[in-house]
């Protein structure tokens, strides 16, 4: 059965095509390498396909390139995306960078399609029912032993919210430590690291 989007999901999608040229203008920081990500590279093989799932305008690319790693990221929003091959153009024609139009919950690409992961902030929005969804697909495209970077706000947490200066609203859902591993060990991952840190699960798993 096809994956159905949820009034949350679809607020969420149109909030972030509209604030998409701001996200471009406010100039997103990528993310700084620490050492979740220096234990998680330890398992990726030299020219490995690592999947960004909520790329967004997919700022965190030069990361995994700098590492000799391929990167495939996939977001619903076609204005994110936009902007994304934009800046990416170069690394888009060599074939080092690809962009989809993918929602998580229902990839297309083959199974064992990747040797390893990475979701920040993305699994917030998916609603709390269809996160086995989410991570099934997760595990589906990922190679056998391919691991997975994590992370998701903690707390308790469930709806949408109004970010200050942006029109529109976004879901995001939240976790406690224990129920989020519950959930990734019942999907049939492996738990490496789990932490809580400033206000978020931070975590590496490993199919």
């Amino acid at each position: 059965m096809a994956y159905v989007l949820s009034p949350d999901e679809i607020e969420t999608l149109q909030t972030y095509n509209i604030i998409a040229p701001r996200w471009k203008e406010q100039g997103a920081v990528a993310h700084w390498k620490d050492q979740h990500w220096y234990a998680w590279l330890l398992y990726i093989p030299r020219g490995g396909r690592v999947l960004d799932i909520g790329c967004g305008i997919a700022h965190d690319a030069p990361l995994v390139l700098e590492d000799g790693l391929f990167y495939i990221g996939i977001d619903l929003s076609e204005k994110m995306l936009e902007i994304a091959r934009d800046d990416l153009g170069e690394q888009i024609a060599d074939g080092t960078v690809e962009l989809h139009c993918m929602n998580m919950c229902a990839m297309t690409f083959p199974s064992s399609s990747f040797d390893a992961f990475r979701s920040v902030t993305t699994f917030m929005q998916v609603p709390r029912r269809n996160l086995p969804i989410a991570f099934a697909e997760t595990y589906r495209v990922l190679k056998p032993q391919g691991v997975g970077f994590i992370s998701v706000p903690y707390g308790t947490n469930d709806g949408v919210w109004q970010p200050q200066g942006v029109e529109g609203r976004l879901l995001s859902v939240c976790y406690l430590d224990d129920e989020f591993a519950a959930a990734l060990q019942k999907a049939g991952f492996h738990l490496l690291t789990l932490e809580v840190y400033s206000s978020m699960i931070l975590c590496i798993v490993q199919k």
